[in-house]
């Protein structure tokens, strides 16, 4: 299964455990760490990474915070293990790339009053629906959302979705 289709059905999951996402993933082992550091973030499979509190060790058993999709994976850095950037994918059915303000205003149109906008130096963070997250980060320090790039898609468990619409990432044109 591609990372895409991994994350579209992780996403729709309500209450996962990590066994719940290894299975559904097809894995037997537990998901490594991304960081050296763990930082609570641990690989499931290829670009598809699962959060679990920063406090908690990763086992079967856990909750998981929530599944990210990493679309920019040579956006990391420092990490244990390498990601690939995803290509031809459309988030709610833009096709991909564009800035942080686009998709905001493409969202806007579709499901109004569905959105949130987080920002700190050089990242932008767009959430639909309370439990999804798109965040961009600028190719450089004086970027503006204009300028910046999709660098992971986050489907919080913590927090129902309450957006009208799906699915939110597909490969484009398909």
């Amino acid at each position: 299964m591609d990372d895409v289709t991994l994350w579209k059905l992780a996403a729709q999951l309500e209450a996962p455990t990590v066994a719940d996402l290894q299975r559904l993933a097809g894995v037997s082992s537990l998901p490594e760490p991304v960081f050296e550091s763990g930082l609570g973030l641990f690989r499931l499979s290829g670009n598809v990474v699962v959060k679990i509190h920063m406090t908690e060790t990763i086992a079967a058993a856990v909750a998981p915070v929530g599944v990210m999709l990493y679309v920019a994976g040579s956006a990391l850095k420092k990490t244990r293990v390498a990601m690939a950037d995803l290509q031809d994918l459309a988030i709610l059915g833009l096709p991909q790339p564009v800035g942080a303000k686009q998709l905001l205003d493409h969202i806007d149109a579709l499901d109004p009053g569905h959105t949130g906008t987080a920002t700190s130096s050089g990242q932008w963070e767009i959430f639909y629906g309370h439990a999804i997250e798109f965040l961009f980060t600028g190719p450089f320090e004086a970027a503006t959302p204009r300028d910046a790039r999709l660098v992971a898609i986050t489907r919080y468990y913590t927090m129902g979705f309450t957006g009208n619409l799906t699915p939110i990432v597909e490969r484009a044109g398909g």
